[in-house]
Order: structure tokens, then sequence, then C-alpha cells
């Protein structure tokens, strides 16, 4: 699927708050990376989530869309992180 839109990293950091406030609120932190964050964005672009969590029995990944917005995220606790 081909997004035709993308977000400013602006946009970008103010989805993926809102995102990790309502998804993943019981995680520690979280962080932004990717292209779009770098200024590199495309139509094709997403924004890159990391979520970390004290404490997880294993990683996962998941894509989701909020908005217009793609995001494919990153879950982790630190040791599945190192």
């Amino acid at each position: 699927m081909a997004y035709y839109y993308y977000p400013s990293p602006a946009e970008a950091l103010a989805a993926a708050t809102s995102v990790f406030q309502v998804r993943y609120e019981a995680a520690s932190f979280a962080y932004v990376a990717g292209s779009i964050m770098r200024g590199e964005g495309t139509y094709l672009s997403d924004i890159d989530l990391v979520v970390i969590y004290d404490h997880l029995e294993a990683a996962y990944r998941e894509s989701f869309i909020v908005g217009d917005i793609p995001i494919e995220a990153f879950v982790h606790d630190c040791e599945t992180l190192a």
C-alpha cells in the first residue's frame, strides 16, 4: 500500500507521543527514529517507534496506521533490546 502523505518530523513526534501515551501506557519510555525524523521521509515512509518496557516475555514488532500515518513499533525491554 502506498501512502501519499508523510508527516514532518514535528508531526511524527506528536503522533508517536500520542500513540505511546495511549497504546503503550505501561511502557517505561520510547523514542522515534527513521527517515521521517531525519527529515528524509518519502510518501512510502512510516514512523519508527521503539518502545521500552521494564520487562517483556519476548520482544515483538507491530505495524498499524493512526490517522493517515503508518507506524511500525519495535517493542522491547532492556534485555531484548541488547
